[in-house]
Formats: structure tokens, sequence, C-alpha cells
């Protein structure tokens, strides 16, 4: 009897013991996660992974299994907010997970969804660079056009170059009146 009590009180001291020594292991274990994109290409592409690599980056630099669950989940928000500028505001996104021991596979589909198109571009140059044919010129050949995909990296780029422009030629009070982007994506405009 008194055989069978020592063995059932080591046994659970045992188990603890191979616990303990196993935790650790097991927590240390470096998880490394890759992503794909497919069902987008160009500068769509370039933009979402780049978008992914940011929140990846957020993790650190060993991230533990439950993180990357977490980014995985979170990804289709970054890429949704990575296809904005580039006027899709609809996509659908699928998602699969692949994991391979300490290796996990993110593979992620896109469709865009409908883009956004510029309905009306309304740009005018008031005050006293107004008349000068550089401005004119700019005026004419104003990038954003009606019927033109929405680009909204290419409205921000044109707004800052045309600062710069101006207070390079001495325009030091230059300012804009009014800058507004209004986007309706029931209509797929702006």
């Amino acid at each position: 009897m008194q055989k069978k009590t020592l063995h059932a009180l080591l046994r659970p001291a045992l188990v603890c013991c191979c616990l303990l020594f196993t935790l650790p292991v097991i927590q240390a274990i470096q998880w490394h996660m890759t992503e794909s994109i497919t069902g987008i290409t160009g500068l769509h592409h370039d933009n979402a992974i780049l978008r992914l690599n940011i929140m990846k980056r957020d993790l650190g630099p060993s991230p533990n299994a439950k993180q990357l669950t977490a980014f995985y989940h979170q990804g289709p928000q970054g890429i949704a907010s990575a296809l904005k500028p580039y006027g899709y505001f609809e996509p659908i996104i699928t998602k699969r997970l692949y994991q391979n021991r300490s290796h996990v596979l993110a593979k992620y589909h896109v469709t865009p969804g409908p883009r956004i198109f510029v309905k009306l571009a309304n740009f005018s140059i008031q005050g006293e660079g107004a008349s000068m044919p550089y401005f004119q010129s700019i005026q004419t050949n104003f990038p954003i056009k009606a019927d033109d995909p929405l680009n909204t990296s290419l409205y921000d780029q044109t707004k800052e170059n045309l600062m710069t422009t101006a207070i390079n030629r001495g325009y030091l009070n230059a300012h804009f009146k009014n800058t507004t982007l209004e986007i309706n994506t029931k209509a797929h405009t702006a």
C-alpha cells in the first residue's frame, strides 16, 4: 500500500517537473510569418504589402503566436486601407492561414470592388499670381480631370507642388482658400 501511495504522490510531481522544463521551450519557439496577396498588382499590391509590413514591424522582432494570429486577422483592414488612395473603398478580401511547424503563411485574395472616379475637378488660382503665365499653365494642365480614377496621392502631391512653386516664386503668403475632396462611395464618385 505504501508503494502505491508513494507512486501516486510521485507521478504528479514528475508531471509538474516535465512541464516546468518544457514550457520555456514551447514559449521560446521563433515564429516566422510571410504574407501573400493575390488579385491586385502594381502600385496597389505594393502599397498593400507595405501596409502589412508596417503592421508586422510594429509587433517587434520576435512576435509570438498570439500576436501573429491577431496580425493575420487585422490584415484585411490594413489591405483595405492601402487601397483607398487609389479609389477602392469597398474591397472584398478573403484570407487563409497555413502553418508548417514554426512558419506561418498568411494568404489574402483581394477583389478591389468598384473604383471611385473623379466627377468634377474644380481648380482656380486667385490673387496676385493668377495672371502669371506659369500659374496659368499649371491651371490649364491641372493633373486631375473629370472621369479620371481617384488617386488621393496625386491630389496631395499636386497641392504640395503648387504650394512649393508659389513660395519658390516669391509668394510667401500663398495659401489655399479651400481644398475639398468629397468622396461618395455609393455613387462611386469624387
